[in-house]
């Protein structure tokens, strides 16, 4: 890996560690913002996924800007961006106020899809994967320190300096507050657009670099071409199940916790942390080695199968809370070894100069699943029980092995759009990464 890649590599995956780490701090929160505002779980079902309903119509747009302008200033946009969602969350004392602050944060993108499209510049072949994988690592473990730094601030009895600093903002001293977390989110995202600010090195240059690029010459595809290919359309369908999926699991498990065990908005946020971890170690730590030897098709049907096994434990055992967060961790770990395959994949199908739109277009996809998961997770709870949504996430994790073993006979004898003249999973090996 040359220094100046390897410098934007470690500028961007921190930047991403930092922005990533107040998304966790919003939904252990969602019982108590309930509870405080006086709202139901339908109107909570709608804060949850405001954020990913604006970020569906933003995603594509500032993956475009990135093709455009290139990766760093659409990287600072967002990241300002969010900073801004997260100073009106904090000081706002309505529910109104609170779904306007998440929506600004949709519309301001996600610091992830770019992320993709800087390892989509930077490797090639099989590491593409692993390389999409270490940024989803990234965020994985932001998922994991992010509510055990956010309980002490969202914490219902407050320890003396978090009374402080309540009193001098003008919050309640006692009981439940987001002012706090909100604060160190926007602070988290100040950190990181000075991160990127100075230190990440632009990988796509438009002009120089398109010209250069040898999938980017005058015989590429447009970028709808390249959407409307057969594979790539059923790899982002894919996408859209495993939005679906983590978003029916993120919040139909804080309703769980909530109803069924009582836990407080602490302790969701710490059992939270341990499914992060769980993505940490496929994502980061399992997924390279076993796609150099499996291959990527086989990398996604073992993580669905443990995503399934994982489930399975947790319905059986949901009654004793160690068994079940053991079982949701076993699903974290397949589903991040799946879900970042599937990335990989369609970045390996996308002419050079459209990394940027398409990786938008994907995080899209995914987000369509979670703007639908939590109502419909809602509703299951409130009509069938609380078991309810899991018994769905197991079907679609049963539609994704059809799905894969699909695609799998589609990709069998051709080549990826983007490294003419070679197999699936045997890319160049002129690694820069």
């Amino acid at each position: 890996m040359s220094e100046p890649v390897g410098h934007s590599r470690r500028g961007l995956l921190l930047a991403i560690f930092v922005s990533a780490m107040p998304a966790t701090l919003i939904l252990p929160m969602m019982p108590s913002i309930g509870e405080t505002l006086g709202v139901g779980g339908a109107a909570l079902g709608l804060l949850f996924g405001i954020y990913p309903l604006t970020s569906v119509i933003a995603a594509p747009l500032w993956g475009r800007i990135s093709d455009r302008l290139g990766r760093k200033p659409a990287l600072l946009g967002t990241l300002a961006g969010a900073t801004l969602a997260f100073l009106i969350f904090g000081f706002s004392g309505s529910y109104a106020g609170l779904l306007w602050a998440r929506a600004l944060q949709g519309l301001s993108g996600s610091a992830r899809g770019i992320g993709f499209a800087v390892m989509g510049d930077t490797t090639d072949g099989e590491d593409r994967a692993a390389g999409m994988g270490r940024v989803s690592a990234a965020m994985a473990l932001a998922f994991t320190l992010g509510p055990i730094l956010g309980a002490a601030f969202m914490d219902e009895t407050p320890g003396p300096w978090a009374q402080a600093i309540r009193a001098a903002l003008g919050a309640p001293v006692d009981g439940f507050s987001y002012l706090l977390p909100a604060l160190l989110g926007a602070l988290l995202n100040a950190g990181a657009f000075l991160i990127v600010l100075v230190g990440f090195r632009e990988t796509w240059r438009p002009g120089k670099t398109a010209a250069a690029a040898p999938s980017a010459g005058p015989a590429a595809p447009s970028a709808l071409a390249a959407l409307l290919n057969v594979v790539v359309i059923m790899l982002i369908l894919q996408f859209v199940v495993a939005g679906l999926i983590q978003g029916t699991l993120q919040f139909a498990f804080t309703l769980w916790a909530n109803d069924i065990l009582g836990w407080s908005a602490r302790e969701i946020a710490l059992s939270l942390a341990a499914l992060g971890l769980g993505f940490v170690i496929s994502s980061g730590v399992l997924l390279r080695p076993l796609l150099h030897r499996l291959g990527a098709a086989r990398v996604v049907l073992v993580g669905v199968v443990v995503d399934l096994a994982g489930m399975a434990l947790f319905m059986a055992l949901a009654e004793r809370w160690q068994w079940a967060v053991l079982g949701l961790f076993l699903s974290s770990v397949g589903g991040g070894l799946w879900g970042t395959t599937i990335v990989g994949q369609i970045s390996r199908e996308t002419p050079q100069a459209h990394q940027g739109v398409m990786m938008g277009v994907i995080n899209g996809a995914g987000l369509i699943g979670r703007v639908a998961g939590p109502p419909l997770a809602g509703f299951a709870v409130g009509a069938l029980g609380a078991r309810a949504p899991f018994a769905a996430i197991i079907a679609g994790l049963l539609l994704m092995l059809l799905v894969c073993l699909r695609i799998a006979r589609l990709t069998a004898t051709r080549a990826p759009a983007n490294e003419p003249g070679k197999g699936p999973g045997r890319g160049p090996q002129n690694r820069t990464g």
